[in-house]
């Protein structure tokens, strides 16, 4: 039993890290993962570390004939029960691969809210309808179903968080915030997400201009790394927030960084699902985050956090100098959320529902035992 994964993306992000949880998981579950990856990815290159075998393409571009040709010779050779996409390149590259091949199904998870083009091309990968969607939220499958995906060929399962990674940390906070140079008394709101547009940076950055001057003792530090910089770095000068406001970069010790926030931000315009923020969540930190895409799916407002309209500066100001006046309702609010997010967010049921899927898929074909 094989399921052939292809990513296509070169570096390293949520998607990749469901990728590889989702492997490892089947593994346990006797089902073998086979990796197409493009060479010199990261998950190509993780992957391989964690025992798969990878097949490499020469280019991460979705109509390469070169990795076209690949993904059909491994499809021969690995013969496969059905090729699950991790990324949009690949969904495309996979139905290329597979004309001609009409008992092999093609799964797509779908990570994004961004709209369905609307060109030729797309119309026929969107409603192949040898395609099966997996929607990582409600907000995602409502894209899809804009688009014109029938709802009978799309499942949601959410994204998991892999709960081990948030075993206490060796380090106290005190020394986790000397380490970055914070004073003891600081009220941190974090963020950690790849510096892109859709993630809304500059909003929260917008925001942070306000809420220090009502709370002088507030750092806002921003972890993730992205074409975003140059912009952002110009407008925490011009704002003259450069000691309140630090771009951290990629850090590979993003747990241990998130144990020092005292609130956790999303400042998204575009969200899939967001897992740094189940991470938060878990981790029992407040979440401030905007209700668009999937956010709504783990954050009820007032319940297990607060939810404020994107892109607006003023009210994400205004939700944040609240949090920090009423800080016995946000701890009671965090603490909904940790046991929220444990019980319904875990990779151990994002592998079951996924299993689940392909079962659906399979029908009276499934060799699952």
């Amino acid at each position: 039993m094989k399921v052939l994964h292809i990513d296509t993306e070169q570096g390293w992000r949520g998607g990749e890290a469901q990728a590889l949880y989702l492997c490892q998981g089947l593994e346990k579950q006797g089902i073998t993962s086979v990796i197409v990856a493009p060479s010199g990815s990261k998950f190509a290159e993780r992957s391989r570390e964690s025992g798969f075998r990878v097949v490499v393409l020469p280019s991460d571009k979705p109509y390469d004939l070169r990795s076209i040709a690949i993904i059909r010779k491994t499809l021969k050779t690995e013969r496969p029960i059905l090729v699950h996409c991790h990324t949009s390149a690949a969904h495309s590259l996979a139905l290329l691969a597979t004309i001609g091949k009409r008992s092999i199904p093609v799964v797509v998870s779908r990570r994004v809210d961004f709209r369905i083009s609307g060109t030729p091309f797309s119309r026929w990968k969107y409603h192949h309808p040898r395609v099966h969607y997996i929607a990582i939220s409600r907000g995602v499958k409502d894209v899809l179903v804009r688009g014109g995906v029938e709802d009978r060929h799309i499942d949601i399962v959410p994204s998991g968080i892999e709960l081990t990674r948030l075993a206490e940390s060796q380090k106290s906070i005190s020394e986790l915030r000397a380490e970055l140079g914070i004073s003891p008394e600081a009220f941190i709101i974090g963020n950690v997400g790849a510096l892109t547009d859709h993630k809304g940076h500059r909003y929260l950055i917008d925001a942070a201009k306000q809420v220090t001057q009502k709370i002088p003792e507030s750092v806002f530090l921003i972890a993730g790394e992205g074409e975003e910089r140059p912009y952002l770095e110009k407008q925490i000068s011009r704002l003259q927030l450069r000691q309140q406001v630090r771009l951290l970069g990629f850090r590979q010790d993003v747990i241990e960084i998130m144990r020092v926030f005292n609130l956790f931000v999303v400042s998204s315009h575009l969200e899939g699902l967001c897992t740094s923020m189940l991470d938060a969540m878990a981790l029992g930190i407040p979440v401030i985050a905007t209700r668009t895409g999937g956010i709504p799916d783990a954050v009820i407002d007032r319940e297990t956090g607060m939810l404020v309209e994107p892109k607006n500066p003023s009210t994400l100001a205004e939700a944040i100098i609240y949090a920090h006046q009423h800080p016995e309702e946000m701890r009671q609010m965090a603490e909904r959320a940790s046991s929220f997010v444990r019980q319904h967010f875990s990779v151990d049921r994002m592998v079951s529902e996924t299993i689940n899927v392909y079962k659906k898929i399979l029908g009276e074909n499934c060799r699952f035992s």
